[in-house]
């Protein structure tokens, strides 16, 4: 993307913090920080980090939602350290793989915060970002195998996040609760950078958890926000615990996005939140690669599922891979290389641009997703849709999750295997009969999932994707 004195990274922040500099950027408890105080603070970390680093070398940040992890990240972009966000949960083994990767030369956590350090006085941000530099390395959620670094640059990130701001409309009344884990790229990209950009307010919450469900709409009215970004498995369980009839009408009052992405979205989830909360979920497309690639307009939402319109310089389009067709994407914001096991490896891009691995289409300049090539079931040398089997098993009642993936079989090479959790005291015999029967009627004879196991529930990521090797040992130990 070219760039001019008037849309670089340094204009673009010095622009968003000067207009809010006395507003409110960020809530923490009953805490509050302006942009002013967002600013110093990151602007004493860049002083303290510098004693320890140079620009150009590879912070982890190893820590929780909080106040102080938005302001490293702050620092990170202001000293041009590369930033490694790390959730707090991996295990140390996990955590010195990546050191070794990324040759971290310090990892930030909360026994080693800075206690004590001095905050600078600024009368007006002064932001000065080195441009296309690789600040970012984000680690995938490794469901299947090994993890990989994807890197970004600041320009990537940040113009990707003002072109979304721009298709759905983001400015400064924009009041985000932030309840996804903030060291993934959803919750640092669309729920850090895409508020700060549009000048708009991040009221910092605890990640999602599931035993908290009927509180949760409680923390998010009492804040007052309007906006928030959800995972379909958030949605899910938001579905499952609530109680409050007072709840939908307050919401579709008071909030006006809730954004949903990191996963698929079935239409029965999508129909189901509706139901509960009064609202539409407006889905979203994007990879760790590409960034945010579409999203659904709210009118969009109200009529229909897909991922929305491509945002503005994004060019999508197809390639048929036997009866399918895997999406395509050429876009300004591509990452630049991958961090692997093996080293660091420069992005590969074809004519058509990046080869997705997502199975769909496009219909009225709508991107439709069907699945992944690597979920693609091959039986007997016949193409099956899990995606579409999954939908299908969705519109039981007692199905509370599913996912349908292959599994290895002696004759057929690959067979149907659903993976189910189901509603307490469901007679389980009953249901695959049903499920069995459901499946025939809606897509015929070939697409009835081979076996049924059922689960309490699915291991997934914290980004809510399913953890596919797990499933398989579980199927191994039935």
């Amino acid at each position: 993307m070219v760039m001019n004195k008037n849309n670089s990274i340094s204009f673009i922040l010095n622009k968003s913090f000067k207009n809010q500099w006395h507003n409110i950027a960020a809530r923490e408890n009953d805490e509050s920080y302006t942009y002013k105080d967002l600013y110093q603070y990151a602007a004493s970390i860049t002083d303290q980090l510098s004693l320890k680093c140079k620009p150009g070398d590879s912070i982890i940040l190893n820590l929780p939602n909080s106040f102080f992890l938005l302001c490293c990240y702050l620092a990170c972009i202001m000293g041009g350290f590369k930033f490694v966000p790390l959730h707090p949960s991996v295990s140390k083994k996990y955590k010195a793989f990546i050191k070794e990767k990324v040759g971290a030369k310090l990892i930030l956590n909360e026994k080693n915060s800075f206690e004590g350090y001095t905050i600078k006085s600024f009368d007006k941000p002064d932001f000065k970002i080195i441009p296309n530099q690789i600040l970012a390395i984000f680690f995938t959620s490794g469901t299947t195998g090994h993890p990989k670094g994807v890197t970004h640059t600041i320009e990537s990130l940040i113009n990707n996040a003002q072109a979304f701001n721009k298709k759905v409309k983001i400015n400064n009344k924009y009041r985000l609760y932030h309840c996804l884990p903030m060291t993934y790229m959803a919750g640092f990209l669309n729920c850090i950078i895409s508020p700060l950009v549009a000048g708009g307010m991040i009221i910092i919450g605890k990640e999602f958890n599931p035993s908290e469900g009927l509180l949760f709409w409680k923390k998010i009215l009492n804040q007052n926000a309007n906006a928030l970004w959800i995972t379909p498995t958030i949605a899910s369980l938001l579905c499952r615990t609530n109680r409050d009839s007072l709840i939908k009408k307050t919401i579709k009052l008071k909030i006006r996005n809730i954004f949903c992405g990191t996963a698929t979205l079935s239409n029965h989830t999508r129909l189901n939140f509706h139901k509960n909360f009064g609202i539409y979920l407006q889905e979203s497309y994007g990879l760790s690669e590409t960034l945010l690639v579409s999203v659904q307009s709210k009118s969009d939402a109200n009529k229909e599922s897909n991922a929305g319109d491509a945002l503005e310089n994004i060019f999508l389009t197809t390639k048929k891979i036997g009866c399918n067709k895997e999406i395509f994407i050429k876009t300004p914001f591509q990452h630049i290389t991958y961090i692997t096991n093996e080293g660091e490896i420069t992005a590969t891009l074809t004519k058509k641009g990046f080869a997705s691995g997502d199975l769909g289409f496009i219909k009225n300049h709508k991107l439709n997703i069907n699945g992944r090539i690597k979920d693609l079931i091959i039986k007997g040398g016949v193409n099956i849709s899990s995606k579409e089997i999954e939908n299908i098993l969705f519109m039981e009642k007692a199905i509370l999750d599913v996912c349908v993936m292959a599994t290895p079989h002696d004759f057929w090479g690959e067979i149907v295997t659903a993976f189910l959790v189901c509603i307490e005291n469901a007679n389980k015999v009953r249901l695959e009969k049903k499920l069995s029967e459901l499946c025939k009627k809606e897509l015929g004879p070939k697409m009835i999932p081979d076996e049924y196991i059922w689960l309490d529930k699915l291991p997934k990521t914290i980004s809510g994707k399913v953890i596919k090797s797990i499933l398989l040992k579980a199927k191994n130990t039935k």
